[in-house]
């Protein structure tokens, strides 16, 4: 069975990925789940040949997901190809997430998959829901700071102090950029090209990729794009 995702926003893409591994985990008390990500670690023919058809002895059911592996590997999609009746006739579950995926990828997955499903940026009505829950646990267990309260400190030359109490309060990098890319999208749809907004946007999905693959440099990574904003670059306004 083959499932498919594509989109840019990894805030949606990791949540849904992991309701299917829940949903699995209910469903079959026999079950194996393998997690490939290609931002991380460049996943070769060989272990792409491999993971399709691998059984395991000790599992009925596995659950395999694969994260933006595809790329530009012209031999990773032939084999996708060659598998298309495979996938349909196993019980075994496959999950694709690409990023930008080519048409014929995405043509692909249309005609083969059981589920498309494109990953749509964090909208408003999700982020007036959070802040309301947020407004609600306020309420209840008094304030605590979340990703979204340093959003605004993060332009202009307070961003350092910024870093360093959202570092101390306790807001992961990780859950920080999610919020702070929506608000990105935000500044690029409002400025238009010549503003810098649009470039530090698409600068931001790969800081996002990048803390990522190397979590114990998240801080420093962030850092380092924050101090990249074109607000902070003479000449642009924010």
């Amino acid at each position: 069975m083959l499932y498919f995702l594509y989109g840019e926003s990894s805030y949606h893409a990791l949540r849904k990925i992991s309701d299917f591994k829940n949903a699995f985990k209910k469903k079959s008390a026999d079950f194996l789940i393998e997690d490939f990500d290609g931002e991380t670690e460049e996943l070769s023919f060989g272990q792409f040949h491999a993971s399709l058809g691998q059984q395991n002895l000790f599992s009925g059911t596995r659950l395999v997901i694969y994260r933006n592996v595809l790329g530009e590997d012209e031999k990773l999609f032939e084999e996708l190809v060659n598998n298309a009746d495979y996938f349909k006739s196993i019980k075994d579950v496959f999950v694709f997430w690409e990023r930008e995926p080519e048409t014929k990828t995405l043509n692909f997955f249309k005609k083969y998959s059981e589920k498309t499903q494109e990953i749509k940026d964090v909208t408003d009505v999700e982020l007036d829901k959070f802040y309301g829950n947020a407004s609600k646990q306020e309420k209840k267990h008094g304030p605590a700071p979340t990703p979204f309260a340093f959003i605004d400190k993060m332009f202009g030359p307070r961003a350092p102090l910024a870093l360093k109490e959202m570092s101390l309060a306790g807001i992961e990098p990780q859950k920080f950029i999610y919020a702070f890319l929506w608000k990105l999208k935000q500044k690029s749809a409002q400025g238009g090209p010549a503003s810098g907004w649009p470039d530090a946007y698409f600068a931001g999905i790969e800081a996002e990729s990048q803390m990522r693959r190397d979590p114990k440099n998240a801080e420093e990574i962030l850092e380092q794009f924050i101090f990249s904003l074109p607000d902070r670059q003479a000449g642009i306004k924010a």
